[in-house]
C-alpha cells in the first residue's frame, strides 16, 4: 500500500522531474549532483523516512573514494544521495528508475549498470564512485583494477532498514542507519590479487579485520 501512495506521489512530479533534467542537460555534474538531492529530499519525505549517519568522519576530505553498498532496498541509492553532499557516480547491478519513476536522472547522473564498464575518466579525474552490489565478489574485476591503478580508497557503507521504507513489509515512518566504516587504504591492498581484495572486503564487512590506530 505505501508503495502505491509514494508512486502516486511522484507522479505529480513527473512533469517538473523531466523539465529540470532537461535543463539540467548542460550545468556541471556538480550542478546536477545538487539537483538530484533536492529531488531525493522530496522523494525520502514522501517516503516518510529519518535518516541516522554514523561515521560520517570517516570519509577522506579529498575527493576519489570507492565507495561500495550492499543492496538491501531498492532505494539505497537515494539513500546516498541524501547522505553525501560530494558527488559520486553510481554503478548500479541492475537498472532501476530514481525516485521511483525517473529514467532521465539517472542519465544525468551518468549511472552505470554492469556490465557497461565505467569510464576510466571518473578515476583520472578523482572523482568518487559509489558500486551498488549484491555481493562483495560480484564486484566487477574491471571495476576493482581501476580503483588499484589509481590508489583509490576504499569505504564500505552499511544501511540498515531502508528495505522497510517500501520494499519488504513496508513502514508507514521508516528510520534508516546510514554507518560509514573506516577506509581501506591503498597500501593494505596494494600486494593482494583481486580474488584476495575482494575477501578483504568480506572480512572487514564481518568484522573480522578492523584496527586502527
Amino acid at each position: 500500500m505505501k508503495r502505491i501512495v509514494v508512486f502516486l506521489k511522484m507522479t505529480l512530479y513527473a512533469l517538473p522531474l523531466l523539465l529540470s533534467s532537461a535543463h539540467a542537460r548542460k550545468l556541471s555534474f556538480e550542478i546536477k549532483y545538487e539537483s538530484a538531492r533536492l529531488w531525493t529530499m522530496i522523494f525520502l519525505k514522501a517516503c516518510k523516512v529519518k535518516i541516522k549517519i554514523h561515521h560520517k568522519n570517516h570519509v577522506p576530505l579529498k575527493e576519489g573514494v570507492f565507495f561500495v553498498v550492499l543492496n538491501g532496498s531498492s532505494v539505497d541509492q537515494e539513500v546516498c544521495f541524501s547522505v553525501f553532499n560530494s558527488p559520486f557516480v553510481s554503478v548500479l547491478s541492475k537498472p532501476k528508475r530514481l525516485f521511483m519513476i525517473s529514467r532521465t536522472w539517472q542519465k544525468r547522473m551518468e549511472t552505470v549498470v554492469l556490465p557497461t564498464i565505467l569510464n576510466e575518466k571518473y578515476f583520472i579525474n578523482s572523482q568518487n564512485v559509489m558500486c551498488f552490489t549484491d555481493r562483495y565478489d560480484l564486484i566487477s574485476d574491471n571495476l576493482l583494477k581501476l580503483v588499484i591503478e589509481h590508489k583509490y580508497p576504499i569505504i564500505l557503507v552499511d544501511i540498515d532498514n531502508a528495505h522497510r521504507i517500501i520494499d519488504d513489509k513496508p513502514q508507514w515512518r521508516t528510520i534508516v542507519d546510514v554507518a560509514i566504516n573506516i577506509p581501506i587504504v591503498a597500501e593494505e591492498y596494494a600486494d593482494l590479487s583481486l580474488t584476495q581484495l575482494k575477501h578483504l572486503l568480506i572480512q572487514r564487512k564481518e568484522g573480522t579485520i578492523y584496527e586502527h590506530d
